[in-house]
């Protein structure tokens, strides 16, 4: 794989870049098993073989976008669905420590929908805005101590996370904090010290990431 420009950078084993995102090391295997034994050293000219190691170029660059289809041009990604236990819970997080609107709820008789987003779209219709989020709580559940929906991030793995980019990582910490917020990782932990991951009601994990700013 040819170097490019930008920041490049080595995958020199899976389990350390696993553990960077707080991923397990069991994960390591499968991740393994998808990269090719020989590939590309960043700025190598020709292939060399490099397991077991499996290191791997990688760039920050963007890829050249692609030109929208007449039949996908005016797609767009609308909104995102997690369940919920408790929409009182649930709204109060993401209206006053996320700073969201709610902005439409439908009530179904034995659910209801709530979706939220923030006004950087306003005079939009719900269907023409993106990247809303769509609450489904499922009347009753709020009732049961026991009830709790899978995060994703518990075995098995599946969904991951939300993120939420803000003007300053720290200062949003020190507002999250003052709150009472849960967090699961903060800016002082591990090797990617401009991120932090928070906790909704439900334990969904939330990354906190740098408006401005993006070494991932």
């Amino acid at each position: 794989m040819p170097a490019t420009a930008g920041a490049p950078f080595l995958l020199r084993s899976a389990a350390p870049q696993l553990a960077r995102l707080g991923l397990r090391a069991a994960a390591a295997p499968l991740l393994r098993a998808a990269l090719p034994t020989t590939t590309q050293r960043c700025g190598a000219r020709s292939p060399a073989p490099i397991a077991p190691s499996y290191a791997r170029c990688f760039s920050s660059s963007p890829a050249p976008a692609l030109p929208a289809s007449a039949e996908t041009q005016s797609y767009r990604f609308n909104h995102t669905m997690i369940r919920i236990k408790d929409p009182k819970k649930s709204l109060d997080f993401y209206e006053n420590v996320l700073g969201m609107t709610l902005l439409d709820e439908h009530d179904a008789g034995d659910f209801k929908l709530f979706f939220l987003g923030y006004q950087h779209q306003e005079g939009k219709s719900r269907g023409e805005r993106e990247a809303l989020l769509e609450l489904t709580w499922n009347k009753g559940t709020e009732d049961k101590a026991d009830f709790k929906y899978h995060n994703g991030n518990d075995e098995p793995q599946g969904f991951g996370h939300l993120a939420i980019a803000v003007d300053d990582v720290a200062e949003a910490e020190k507002r999250f904090d003052s709150l009472g917020v849960n967090f699961k990782k903060r800016t002082t932990d591990g090797k990617m010290r401009h991120i932090a991951f928070i906790l909704d009601p439900d334990n969904y994990w939330i990354e906190i990431v740098p408006a401005k700013k993006s070494n991932i």
